[in-house]
């Protein structure tokens, strides 16, 4: 009599589902950093200095229409900003470009 044996039905994950997995687009893992300013700060930002990567969000929050966030020194390729004097109280600006 021949015996049955049971085959496993468990397949090892495909190379393209092991590649997928590893080209996740950066923003998937991105972080926001909230940077405060203004009122009881004066003209001082909190946190005073962070570390950031590509695909991090950077939002500062404050009065802008006594303060302004402007970029000074910025890597090659990366888009420059200026906002402050407006009513709003809010401003993003998405890390596209490492540097420092």
């Amino acid at each position: 009599m021949l015996e049955r044996t049971a085959l496993s039905t468990k397949k090892p994950l495909s190379f393209s589902v092991y590649l997928v997995i590893l080209l996740l687009p950066v923003q998937m893992f991105a972080t926001t950093h909230i940077v405060n300013f203004g009122g009881s700060l004066g003209d001082h930002f909190s946190p005073d200095s962070f570390s950031a990567h590509v695909g991090d969000t950077v939002t500062w929050t404050g009065d802008f229409t006594m303060y302004s966030t402007t970029s000074e020194s910025i890597p090659a390729g990366a888009a420059s900003w200026s906002y402050g004097t407006e009513s709003n109280t809010c401003f993003s600006y998405i890390i596209k470009v490492a540097g420092t």
